[in-house]
């Protein structure tokens, strides 16, 4: 199990923006235990920011670098931004997208799934831990091709906001991530008031049928 006094300060020392909230923490907390995980965790709560917390674990304990995979460039850019704003230094980043070069020696490797999935084993042998951020976005056959070849990668997560309607089956998504941990949900964000709450208000519009 986590020593929950010794990951409170490794996070203190991180000097993040803000304090971490208690769902992030046990989403960490779980994510280091259990090795390989799906955080469903919704718009608004932070994700990034977990995952920036169990990449910044993972590489003060392991010497191998961190794959993320993201299914768009703008998603690209938004982690990126994000991880500059939490602390990273910037020659701890390499982006990855049309253009960019895929060799890098920087530890943090951030790329859409379309620029790595055709790669050898060879280069996913680099990554210890893989991040799949918004994974229900991805295709199936193109994750699968990632995470078979990451085969040195012993810590899996995936990371998404909703699992509805996913292009990617849920039990697919399990089988290269593992099991579903439920980070909070919007119900609970918006009782805590971090996301506002909402009012639905429907319109029925009734017409003459001589109209």
């Amino acid at each position: 199990k986590v020593n929950v006094e010794s990951l409170y300060k490794f996070i203190e020392h991180l000097k993040l923006p803000w304090v971490i909230r208690d769902y992030q923490f046990d989403a960490i907390a779980t994510g280091i235990h259990r090795k390989r995980a799906i955080l469903l965790s919704p718009t608004g709560s932070g994700k990034s920011l977990i995952i920036y917390c169990l990449i910044k674990w993972y590489l003060a304990n392991y010497d191998k670098k961190v794959l993320i995979v993201v299914p768009t460039t703008s998603l690209v850019e938004q982690m990126h931004n994000d991880f500059l704003h939490y602390g990273s230094k910037v020659g701890d980043l390499h982006r990855i997208y049309s253009g960019k070069d895929k060799v890098s020696d920087k530890k943090i490797i951030i790329s859409t799934w379309q620029s790595v999935y055709k790669l050898s084993f060879d280069w996913f042998s680099q990554f210890g831990a893989i991040f799949g951020d918004e994974c229900h976005g991805f295709k199936s056959k193109s994750l699968m091709s990632i995470m078979n070849k990451s085969k040195e990668a012993e810590y899996r997560f995936g990371t998404t906001g909703t699992l509805d309607g996913a292009l990617t089956h849920e039990l697919v998504l399990q089988g290269l991530f593992g099991k579903i941990y439920r980070v909070t949900s919007t119900r609970q964000l918006q009782d805590d008031d971090t996301l506002a709450k909402l009012m639905i208000q429907r319109i029925v519009l009734e017409y003459d049928d001589n109209i």
